[in-house]
């Protein structure tokens, strides 16, 4: 998937190509509804919508809220994107709300709008500010990282362990499965024994003094725990049935061990 540098500077070189164009939103009784309109050609307007699309997939690993996650997660990618710029690029000029009646002079609600201006250099711009906020995040970027120095296979069991944690409704099991391929994936690598388990290579990073004993201890509980729990590793017990804290433990761990084996390899 591109990164937010890579959207920021495709949404740029529409700047040019897409002059005097705007995003409309409304939202209120009658639903919500988003428009883009302007001076835009199909061919624009079709490069548009699809970096829309693809930032409004990736926008749901970024660090917000899980109230506003939920919400997030009820849009289509592409009103996802129209969403976040609404929200987060400072240049949405709220209307008036208008209140709506039927012939009769009877309420309908009301139906509140607003206008984003220079629409392709307002998205330039909100890339900017989410690659601010997947830099404050830990676990994101993983796939990048893995990609750069050759893991791929470790880089694909991560992206599929965030999608499906995204998912609606997410799917907990299948990510932590995914969470521990990754890891285990990427501690074969680090400790060079490829056929070997995650068990495996702990044990042997921590005879190398590449881990400390406590450092090793503590992957060694997210081993245990994944081979107990039903659905997470293939033969695993149904002795423990995993509660949504322990899963959102075991991911945001994985993640956080991912980059620390990545770094011990990169400093040995």
């Amino acid at each position: 998937m591109r990164t937010w540098k890579e959207l920021e500077a495709a949404f740029k070189e529409l700047i040019p190509k897409m002059p005097h164009t705007f995003l409309d939103a409304h939202w209120g009784d009658s639903g919500n509804h988003w428009n883009v309109g302007g001076m835009l050609s199909p061919d624009a307007r079709a490069r548009f919508n699809t970096l829309s699309i693809y930032a409004g997939e990736k926008a749901l690993a970024l660090p917000f809220d899980e109230e506003y996650l939920d919400v997030l997660r009820q849009d289509q990618p592409q009103i996802r994107w129209f969403r976040l710029l609404k929200d987060l690029s400072g240049s949405f000029n709220q209307h008036v709300p208008v209140f709506q009646t039927d012939d009769s002079g009877n309420s309908l609600g009301h139906i509140y709008g607003g206008r984003i201006n220079n629409l392709p250099e307002v998205a330039s711009t909100v890339c900017l500010k989410c690659e601010l906020l997947e830099s404050s995040y830990p676990t994101t970027g993983i796939v990048e990282e893995l990609s750069e120095i050759g893991l791929n296979a470790a880089a694909e069991h991560w992206r599929k362990a965030q999608e499906h944690r995204q998912a609606n409704p997410p799917d907990m099991i299948a990510a932590a499965s995914e969470a521990i391929r990754a890891l285990e994936g990427v501690a074969k690598e680090v400790a060079s024994l490829p056929t070997g388990t995650l068990g495996d290579c702990i044990k042997e990073l921590r005879t190398r003094e590449m881990l400390s004993p406590g450092m090793a201890r503590c992957l060694e509980g997210l081993w245990t725990f994944a081979n107990s729990t039903h659905g997470i590793r293939h033969g695993a017990s149904e002795r423990i049935v995993a509660q949504q804290p322990e899963l959102d433990f075991l991911l945001e761990t994985c993640g956080s061990a991912i980059q620390l084996l990545v770094r011990i390899s990169a400093s040995s």
